[in-house]
């Protein structure tokens, strides 16, 4: 019994100690990031492999906010990501309900070809995407980052929520629909089980893609005046 306890203690200790390492050797690019944040720039190469600086400061940050447009990028970036995600949101939505119920002529054909958009890699295809923009007077806005980070992301996003209304039985929506509800009411009674993992999830998976991508903002010098946050730092000068 005694050993028994000895090597249960031993395996609850050895577990909490790999977790233990795990966080910390999954946190500590971020102490790192924050410790050259607060270091004085005369310090940082003569104590840069040091962990705690000798010296501490601010200066960094009041430059950032203060000297840099980095607030205006951080709002055009809230401005782009909110308005992708909502939208694509909305549209992956209809169209995974649609693909996951009904079956219509040239289904295959649409699947296929939303699978094919997913093929090119966006820095193939950004050269004829900024001349659409440029013919349409898009250029230098935010609607434009709009428009094309929304097109890149519906096809992945409706075959997410397609695989999300595939797990709602049917039968909930034909009882509604007996009940006297319209599709749409029978839709709205049963969409609290797929929030949770569903639109919810791909708003959010959306919005946190929104806020890393790059390209786009990289080949086009014109969005100076209303860069995103990933584009604005990539230029940021102090």
């Amino acid at each position: 019994m005694r050993s028994l306890r000895q090597s249960t203690l031993l395996a609850v200790t050895g577990k909490y100690l790999a977790l233990a390492f795990y966080v910390g050797f999954a946190l500590f690019p971020l102490y790192w990031l924050a410790k050259i944040a607060v270091t004085p720039d005369g310090l940082i190469y003569s104590e840069g492999t040091a962990l705690i600086p000798s010296r501490f400061t601010f200066d960094n940050f009041r430059t950032v906010l203060l000297a840099t447009d980095f607030l205006a990028y951080f709002r055009n970036s809230v401005i782009v990501s909110l308005g992708t995600a909502a939208i694509t949101t909305c549209v992956a939505a209809m169209a995974g309900y649609a693909f996951s119920r009904f079956d219509f002529r040239g289904k295959r054909l649409v699947v296929a070809l939303m699978l094919i958009t997913q093929m090119f890699p966006l820095l193939m295809i950004i050269a004829p995407i900024y001349k659409i923009v440029a013919a349409v007077g898009l250029l230098n806005s935010l609607t434009s980052l709009i428009v094309v980070y929304t097109a890149f992301n519906i096809p992945f996003a409706t075959f997410l929520m397609q695989s999300f209304f595939d797990g709602i039985p049917k039968d909930l929506e034909e009882a509604g629909m007996i009940d006297g509800c319209t599709r749409f009411q029978a839709l709205r009674k049963t969409r609290p089980a797929a929030d949770p993992a569903g639109a919810r999830g791909n708003a959010r998976f959306r919005l946190h893609g929104c806020l890393e991508r790059t390209a786009v903002r990289a080949h086009a010098d014109q969005f100076q005046r209303h860069d995103d946050l990933p584009g604005g730092t990539a230029d940021l000068r102090v």
